[in-house]
């Protein structure tokens, strides 16, 4: 709550900065644009923040995930990346109403009703990783397909979608750290290039398997299947 509150102030500061510094501009539509972006990056600072503490402390135990935060979560994670885009597309969860740049996502936690989902908390943010993968090499208007859910003893992550895609002699080196295929190597994006290498690390760490399939100019769906320990209190 400190930090939240630490933060929420720095956020004000850099607004009540830009409408001082700019004051002809004050309450036009590009600075309240560029106040909504602060505020809003703050939001998903403030989580990564309190995120980062639970993962250090507990980042491989399996806990239980309130699907209702989860859900909360990742829809701020989406807001933000749709508010740093300024304008060029949209986010869309149906396709009614949906624009030829816009973006359709496809995102689902849990199975028959589930209310939560047994998880180590370090396994949402592979998924988020995933994801913004996902997003960096499809163009706007592509489609993505995320899922979360627990099958019998083992949990599952699928992340699809129908972007760039991976040629095959680059599919054994994505996982390394920094390493980009040959396809995407001088495409701009704002991740840090350790996406997939933390997918693969984690899982290995985790006793769990993970596939690549993918091809060039056609998609890429990665899946993660962890067995549930039986002393986790998921059987």
């Amino acid at each position: 709550m400190v930090v939240k509150t630490k933060l929420a102030s720095l956020g004000f500061y850099f607004s009540r900065e830009l409408h001082e510094q700019r004051p002809e501009h004050k309450g036009a539509s590009r600075m309240q644009e560029d106040a909504g972006n602060i505020f809003s990056l703050i939001n998903v600072l403030t989580l990564r923040l309190q995120e980062y503490f639970d993962r250090k402390e507990h980042g491989a135990d399996w806990k239980p995930h309130s699907l209702e935060r989860l859900n909360d979560n990742f829809s701020k994670f989406f807001s933000a990346i749709e508010k740093n885009s300024r304008g060029k597309y949209q986010i869309m969860f149906s396709p009614g109403g949906r624009g030829e740049s816009d973006y359709l996502v496809n995102l689902s936690f849990g199975t028959n009703g589930d209310k939560e989902l047994l998880m180590p908390p370090v396994l949402e943010d592979v998924f988020r990783y995933l994801i913004a993968n996902a997003r960096n090499y499809t163009p706007p208007g592509g489609e993505i397909t995320a899922s979360l859910t627990h099958e019998k003893d083992e949990l599952r992550l699928t992340v699809q979608d129908n972007g760039n895609g991976i040629p095959l002699p680059d599919l054994q080196k994505v996982v390394e750290f920094g390493y980009r295929a040959e396809n995407v190597r001088e495409q701009k994006t704002k991740g840090g290039g350790f996406g997939l290498t933390k997918a693969y690390t984690v899982t290995r760490d985790l006793d769990g398997r993970m596939w690549i399939d993918s091809a060039k100019d056609r998609g890429t769906k990665v899946t993660i299947r962890i067995p549930i320990p039986t002393d986790s209190g998921g059987n």
